[in-house]
């Protein structure tokens, strides 16, 4: 698996969803699509200081199977975070869909709540 932080979108990326987290707790799972064999996340909006986890889940019930931690700053510009090279499922078969759970921590105020803004996209082109 690799995981990289771009400094901007790359192009060939469509949004698949988009919401805004405020509070400290984790995200349900949630699921995305892999296509192409990428999956991109872009956070913006940044009210404090905060760290952002990611965790990859598969989606067929065997556990976590990568993790990224970012860190950003009140008023800080975009971050993305860029997973690619997904491996095959128990199957063999190629991951065309994976769940992702973020856990979003006010780094500035560790008692009190925050919130960021998120987009997940997919590749364009398989």
């Amino acid at each position: 698996m690799l995981i990289d932080h771009p400094l901007d979108r790359p192009s060939g990326f469509t949004e698949q969803s988009s919401f805004e987290m405020t509070s400290n707790a984790p995200t349900p799972l949630s699921t995305a699509f892999v296509v192409g064999d990428v999956l991109l996340f872009q956070f913006f909006t940044f009210v404090d200081d905060v760290t952002i986890q990611v965790d990859l889940v598969d989606n067929q019930g065997n556990g976590t199977f990568a993790t990224d931690l970012i860190t950003a700053q009140a008023n800080d510009t975009d971050k993305f975070i860029n997973f690619a090279g997904f491996p095959p499922r128990a199957d063999g078969s190629l991951m065309d869909r994976c769940q992702y759970r973020i856990t979003l921590t006010n780094t500035s105020s560790p008692n009190s709540g925050t919130s960021v803004s998120v987009k997940v996209f997919r590749n364009d082109s398989p």
